[in-house]
């Protein structure tokens, strides 16, 4: 069952969801977060589903459990919602104990924020204050948005967008496009009509290295 589909409570809710909700909750629309920190959170809001087997045990988390629920998050069949990101601690590198939403992961959030905030009674996960005053600065300083606030049009000059997400000028496309996909996701968050529509707009302006025009909100 996919993770957009409805669900009436939180038994219904597949591992899936309950992990990428989990990890959008702890911060991972912006930040990693260790499996651990998400195994207790998924736990909270469905023991069940992340238990030990027997029952004298039922109360402890089973993180490996957790562990590939995310991993079957980051595939394809599932959104590719999640992305695990290596770390070396003390020298080792463990790369499924730190966890982001991806840009994919990040809008399944919103468009499914309603729905899995009443089924497990939690606040919709949003930006942090000081990250979304940073987001809202990046996008209405940026020389972009300055022509399209005078013109309502964007002056596709490829300098330009390599300072709005980010990048070097001479980057590929394919990064360009990984940095606006990931500053799309985030301005989603937001619920800004107009830097949607900023962003939607450049999305159309620059198809040419972004690939299809955009479908930001706004």
């Amino acid at each position: 069952m996919t993770p957009g589909n409805p669900r009436s409570d939180k038994r219904e809710a597949s591992s899936v969801e309950v992990v990428a909700w989990a990890l959008a909750g702890l911060g991972g629309v912006e930040d990693e977060i260790h499996l651990e920190d998400i195994a207790a959170k998924a736990f909270a809001l469905k023991p069940g589903a992340f238990r030990w087997d027997l029952d004298n045990y039922a109360h402890f988390i089973d993180k490996d459990k957790v562990r590939v629920s995310l991993t079957d998050a980051a595939k394809a069949k599932y959104g590719e919602l999640t992305r695990a990101v290596g770390r070396k601690i003390r020298g080792v590198i463990k790369p499924t104990d730190w966890w982001v939403l991806t840009p994919a992961g990040i809008l399944w959030v919103q468009q499914n924020s309603a729905r899995l905030s009443s089924v497990f009674g939690d606040k919709p996960p949003s930006l942090r204050r000081e990250v979304a005053r940073r987001l809202r600065e990046r996008l209405s300083e940026s020389e972009l948005y300055e022509g399209y606030s005078r013109s309502g049009r964007i002056d596709p000059s490829p300098f330009a967008l390599a300072d709005l997400v980010e990048c070097s000028p001479d980057a590929s496309s394919a990064v360009f496009r990984a940095r606006f996909e990931a500053l799309d996701a985030q301005t989603r968050l937001l619920g800004d009509d107009d830097l949607g529509c900023f962003v939607n707009a450049v999305a159309n302006a620059f198809q040419h290295i972004l690939g299809s025009g955009g479908d930001s909100s706004g």
